[in-house]
C-alpha cells in the first residue's frame, strides 16, 4: 500500500520497537525481480534461535525473550525483558546486548578489529503513534507522553544512556500515506563483550482504568 520504498524501510530493525546495532540488522532481505509482475522479497538470513517464557511475579506479567540475530556477525545475543504491572501502571524494559560464550567472544573481537572505530553502539527505538504528544524538558531531564485521552505517561532511563527525539512515520492501516510522528532513541556503547539499557513507562497519576481508551471531550 505505501510503496516499494517504504517497504524497504518498513523491514529494517530500526524501524521497529527494539534494540538494534547501529547500522546492522538482525535479518537481511534480497529482492527478487519477475518479469511483468511486482518484486518479491525473500529472508536470507534471520536470527535461527529465539526462546522465550512469559511468567507472572509480584503482581506483575513478565516476558523474558532473546535472539541470535547477531550472533554470526558480530557474536552478540539480544535478550529482552518486559515487566507489565497488573495494575496497569508501570511497564518496564531491561535489554542486554551481549557475547554469551567464548565462541561469541572471539567473534565479537573480531568484528571490533574490523571497524574503524573500534567501537559499536547499541540502540534502542521506541515509536509513537502521532496522537502521543512527546514532551523532552531537557533542563529537567524530564520525558513525558501526552496521549489524547487526557492520560501523562512518565519515560524513564538509565542516567549512562544518550537519548535523542527524532522524526519518524507511523504506519495506519487503511491509509495510502505513512504518518509523521515522533521516537526516541536510547545509545549506549558496547564495551567489556556487552551492554544493558533499562527503560520505564509509568503512568503519571492514578486514574480509572475503564475509561483509558476513551478520548476526553
Amino acid at each position: 500500500m505505501f510503496g516499494s520504498d517504504f517497504s524497504s524501510v518498513s523491514r529494517q530493525t530500526s524501524s521497529h520497537c527494539t534494540v538494534y546495532l547501529e547500522g546492522h540488522n538482525s535479518s537481511h532481505f534480497s529482492e527478487e525481480k519477475v518479469r511483468f509482475q511486482a518484486s518479491k522479497n525473500f529472508i536470507t538470513t534471520a536470527p535461527l534461535k529465539v526462546p522465550h517464557e512469559i511468567s507472572t511475579d509480584e503482581g506483575k506479567e513478565i516476558f523474558e525473550g532473546a535472539h541470535d540475530g547477531y550472533v554470526k556477525s558480530h557474536g552478540l545475543t539480544h535478550v529482552r525483558k518486559l515487566k507489565l504491572a497488573q495494575s496497569g501502571q508501570t511497564f518496564e524494559g531491561e535489554d542486554l546486548l551481549i557475547a554469551i560464550d567464548d565462541v561469541h567472544k572471539r567473534q565479537f573481537d573480531k568484528s571490533v578489529k574490523s571497524k574503524s572505530s573500534g567501537q559499536f553502539l547499541a540502540k534502542a527505538a521506541f515509536h509513537f503513534h502521532s496522537n502521543v504528544a512527546v514532551r523532552w524538558d531537557q533542563d529537567k531531564n524530564l520525558i513525558s507522553l501526552a496521549l489524547k485521552n487526557g492520560e501523562i505517561w512518565i519515560f524513564d532511563y538509565g542516567q549512562d544512556l544518550k537519548i535523542t527525539l527524532e522524526p519518524t512515520v507511523f504506519f495506519e492501516a487503511g491509509l495510502f500515506e505513512p504518518i509523521e510522528s515522533q521516537k526516541l532513541i536510547l545509545t549506549a556503547d558496547i564495551l567489556k563483550y556487552g551492554t544493558r539499557i533499562e527503560w520505564s513507562i509509568t503512568r503519571a497519576f492514578d486514574k480509572d482504568l475503564s475509561v483509558g481508551d476513551l478520548f476526553k471531550n
